[in-house]
Formats: structure tokens, sequence, C-alpha cells
């Protein structure tokens, strides 16, 4: 299996209708380290998921019973997890 190394770059955007997380997915293999394309990004406690572009980018909606698990998984690497709470709505990682 190859070694993992997630780099999440989290925004969150807070509006008065929708709270959303953006992030950037990479992988280390070997020794480069690209975007993972068709990762899976999912939080454990909500329905919501989506999977990342080919730039290793997605766009998600921050569910609203918070604190919840991010999960981010792909094929070939290992599974990575973060936990978000409702304070950590608007900061970057």
């Amino acid at each position: 299996m190859k070694s993992i190394l997630y780099i999440i770059l989290l925004c969150f955007f807070a509006n008065t209708t929708l709270s959303q997380v953006k992030g950037l997915v990479q992988g280390k293999d070997s020794l480069k380290i690209k975007p993972i394309v068709r990762a899976k990004i999912k939080f454990l406690n909500a329905n919501d998921g989506t999977f990342t572009n080919e730039e290793g980018t997605f766009e998600l909606v921050l569910p609203k019973n918070l604190p919840d698990t991010l999960v981010i998984s792909a094929v070939g690497y290992y599974t990575d997890t973060i936990i978000l709470n409702k304070k950590d709505r608007f900061i970057s990682l």
C-alpha cells in the first residue's frame, strides 16, 4: 500500500443559508506528492459525501450537527480523518 500524506486545505465559508467545506487532498507516492483523484470525502454521522475532482479538490456542505468526523479515503491509500467542531467553520487548516 502506498504511504499516505493527506494534506487537507479546508476553507469554511458561512453565510445565512449554507456552510461549505472546500479542500485539496494530496498523497505521497514514492517521493512525489500529487493530488488524489476520486478520493471519497464523507462525514461519519451525516449522509452527505463527495469525491475529489481531477485536481484533487472537493466541496461539501457542512452538516448542521457538529462535531462530526470528516473521513477521507482513496484506493491504495490509508484512510484519514479530521474532527470538525462548530468553531471550525471559520478557519483554514
